[in-house]
């Protein structure tokens, strides 16, 4: 009995520690009325402009889409919001980079269903990379 007491425990120690490994691998996701610092203590007090005020930037630079995903990152010495944005009728997904400290819009670009699973793919590696320069082990 002191052994099941002991493994059940281990698993439950082990799998919250897998959950906690994998919410940290997510990146940053902005919602409604957030600023940018409660979503990223890192990046988000380094910029000038609300996500709320991206937000409306992207509205007008792809009508009639729906933003489907949105971060803030550093991107080409670029502090900037990124979203994902599908539009009704199209494959794949545009793509719109808002400069975050003056809201230039610095990118629309779409993004089919291959270019898309290929940044995924590389975000995935870039973020495993950045989890063992910290010594974290990733989660797959």
């Amino acid at each position: 009995m002191k052994q099941y007491l002991t493994l059940l425990a281990s698993a439950v120690l082990v799998g919250t520690t897998a959950t906690a490994q994998a919410q940290a691998a997510k990146p940053p996701v902005l919602r409604r009325g957030m600023t940018a610092a409660e979503v990223n203590p890192e990046l988000g007090p380094q910029a000038r402009i609300t996500p709320d005020s991206a937000r409306a930037l992207v509205r007008k630079a792809v009508k009639h889409g729906t933003i489907m995903s949105e971060e803030i990152e550093r991107e080409n010495g670029y502090l900037l919001y990124s979203y994902d944005v599908r539009v009704k009728g199209k494959k794949g997904i545009d793509e719109v980079n808002i400069d975050a400290l003056d809201g230039t819009v610095l990118s629309v670009q779409h993004e089919g269903p291959v270019a898309e699973a290929a940044e995924k793919a590389q975000d995935a590696k870039e973020a495993a990379a950045k989890q063992a320069r910290a010594g974290t082990p990733s989660t797959p």
